[in-house]
C-alpha cells in the first residue's frame, strides 16, 4: 500500500475500494455503486466532500420501548467516542462515524479507523444491548 494521501481532490468509490482491497479486506460494490466492507460488522462507506462517512446499521428487536432503545444509544454515546449511535422509528440502530480527509490520510491511516470503528458495534451491543439488538 503506497503512502499517497486521500484527499478531497482524489477521494471517490473507486479509490476507497482499491485501499480496502489493497488491506485483503472483504470490500463490495453493491447494485447502486455503494461500498460496504465486512470486517467484524458491515461498514457502508460513502466518501462525502471532505470526508468519509462510515456507518453500520442493525435492529431493534420489535418489542423493545423506545425508552430502552434511548437509554441504548445514550450509553453507547456517552462511552464510545468514535461512534455516534442513533434510533428512529422503524426500529433501526445506526452506529456512524466521520473520517475527515482535509489536509490528507494515509491509506493505512484510513484502514485502521475502519477496522476500529467495525470493532465498536458488536462490543457496545454485548455491553449494553444483548437482550434488545436483532
Amino acid at each position: 500500500m503506497t503512502e499517497e494521501l486521500i484527499t478531497p481532490e482524489n477521494l471517490s468509490t473507486s479509490l476507497l475500494k482499491e485501499v480496502f482491497d489493497q488491506a485483503f479486506m472483504e470490500a463490495v460494490l453493491d447494485n447502486e455503486g455503494h461500498l460496504k466492507v465486512v470486517d467484524r460488522v458491515k461498514a457502508h462507506i460513502r466518501p462525502r466532500e471532505d470526508r468519509i462517512y462510515v456507518f453500520a446499521v442493525f435492529g431493534f428487536k420489535p418489542e423493545t420501548p423506545p425508552a430502552r432503545r434511548l437509554e441504548f444509544v445514550n450509553r453507547v454515546n456517552q462511552e464510545y467516542i468514535i461512534v455516534r449511535a442513533t434510533s428512529n422509528d422503524n426500529h433501526l440502530l445506526l452506529f456512524d462515524h466521520d473520517i475527515p480527509v482535509a489536509g490528507g490520510i494515509t491509506k493505512k491511516a484510513l484502514v485502521l479507523r475502519v477496522k476500529r470503528f467495525c470493532s465498536i458495534p458488536q462490543a457496545a451491543i454485548q455491553e449494553f444491548g444483548m437482550d434488545i439488538v436483532e
